[in-house]
């Protein structure tokens, strides 16, 4: 992470890292069924759950304290120090920026370890034959032509 090991910004590396986080925890999540509906994404489910006041971040950290418990602290830090850094203190203890990263990897590696769990399971499933053509149909794309 080149703004981390530059150490010139570290509100801006706590910042991002916390943004990658959000995004690693939603590539877990998302889709999800909840009541028998599909969610593709956070921000319909969002919409769908949210409470009067309540802010997109606070609601992702509901979501991980129910669904992925063991990286749940670890989010709520790199969001609070994300918080701190962009509105209370731009100079940031490098200890903490330290810190900070070490959860965004912990993340990373347990949301790229459920991703590789997906995909496992995905791989398993037979795959379905298609039917063969239809006597006068092609497999390959249609050619486009130019206009003249």
């Amino acid at each position: 992470m080149h703004l981390h090991s530059s150490g010139e910004f570290p509100d801006w590396t706590v910042t991002t890292a916390f943004y990658c986080a959000m995004h690693y925890v939603y590539s877990v999540i998302f889709p999800c069924v909840e009541h028998g509906d599909n969610y593709l994404n956070f921000e319909a489910y969002f919409e769908k759950f949210k409470r009067p006041n309540e802010t997109k971040h606070g609601f992702t950290l509901i979501l991980l304290k129910k669904k992925h418990f063991s990286v749940a602290e670890k989010y709520k830090q790199l969001k609070d120090g994300a918080h701190a850094s962009r509105y209370q203190d731009y100079e940031i203890h490098p200890e903490v920026v330290k810190k900070m990263i070490k959860n965004l990897n912990d993340i990373e590696i347990y949301c790229e370890a459920k991703i590789a769990e997906k995909v496992a399971k995905v791989a398993a499933v037979p795959a379905v034959k298609a039917d063969p053509p239809i006597k006068g149909e092609t497999t390959e794309p249609e050619q486009i032509q130019n206009p003249k």
